[in-house]
């Protein structure tokens, strides 16, 4: 079987788990010969239907025998989640100097990781430390509680998707499509000439024409302060007299290659972080 059917396979049990039906998902990988049974990216495809029907032992089982064919070499193990086509983060990444490497850039590893942990400020620190040496990641706010109430969150992610299935979400978070909230029912969006948080934007800009809308159902929860950051430094910032949820700037950058990302403070002290826009920019005129 050539990698373009193996590709055709697990999209047509990516199909049958969006729509719920977790024993055809099964019998799509079923039809895949002996020699790709333990294929990383089969494995993984296997450990998501035994979830979707609930089968936890044998979840287990199966993911024990894809950490297995990881390997502890960094560059090894990025390129083996990336043939696996499994979605990465940097957990705990604290301030970025004492963790993963002191995130050194990895040109296999930014293939392979998506996502940063970011639900504070001093994780913010690691989060520019990355996008500083190289790397795309976007922020995202889930947390493993290590406690029985997994609902007792601080933290969570916003994701921008067409919809709400698994495929859908998955998409979106492989695009860096997210942003972390500390604020449960706040909704961020961000764009930076026209191109949404996540996106490596192709065509050359002169500025960088930044448009900001927060949505938040909470009378309480206003935004005292945005703050636009190009390669790592706030260089725009404004605090909204009305605490209005909409900002729009342009911002002149020298020429180059930049990346921007929008922070933004509630009343409360509550933060969000978007995911970045990459753009090249040209001398203006």
């Amino acid at each position: 079987m050539t990698a373009h059917q193996l590709k055709r396979t697990l999209l047509a049990a990516e199909g049958w788990l969006d729509l719920g039906m977790p024993e055809d998902a099964a019998a799509e990988l079923d039809e895949l010969g002996p020699g790709l049974a333990t294929h990383p990216a089969v494995l993984t495809m296997r450990v998501r239907i035994f979830m979707a029907a609930e089968s936890w032992n044998a979840a287990v089982e199966v993911a024990k025998r894809l950490v297995e064919k990881i390997p502890e070499d960094p560059e090894a193990f990025y390129a083996a989640i990336a043939e696996a086509g499994v979605l990465a983060k940097f957990s705990h990444p604290g301030d970025g100097t004492k963790s993963h490497g002191e995130l050194d850039y990895s040109e296999a590893g930014d293939r392979a990781v998506q996502l940063m942990e970011v639900r504070s400020e001093k994780e913010e620190q690691a989060y520019i430390r990355a996008l500083r040496n190289g790397w795309h990641l976007a922020p995202e706010g889930s947390d493993d509680t290590h406690s029985p109430n997994w609902v007792n969150a601080k933290s969570w992610t916003g994701i921008l998707a067409p919809g709400l299935s698994t495929g859908n979400i998955l998409d979106a978070l492989r695009a860096r499509h997210c942003y972390s909230s500390l604020d449960r029912n706040c909704r961020l969006s961000f764009t930076v000439c026209g191109a949404v948080m996540g996106d490596i934007a192709v065509k050359p800009v002169e500025a960088a024409d930044v448009r900001v809308t927060v949505e938040d159902p909470d009378e309480g929860d206003k935004v005292a302060k945005f703050e636009l950051y190009e390669d790592g430094v706030a260089v725009e910032s404004h605090e909204p007299a009305d605490s209005g949820g909409q900002w729009s700037v342009k911002h002149r950058a020298a020429p180059g290659s930049r990346h921007y990302f929008v922070k933004v403070t509630q009343a409360d002290g509550d933060m969000l972080w978007s995911a970045p826009v990459w753009l090249a920019v040209v001398r203006w005129k």
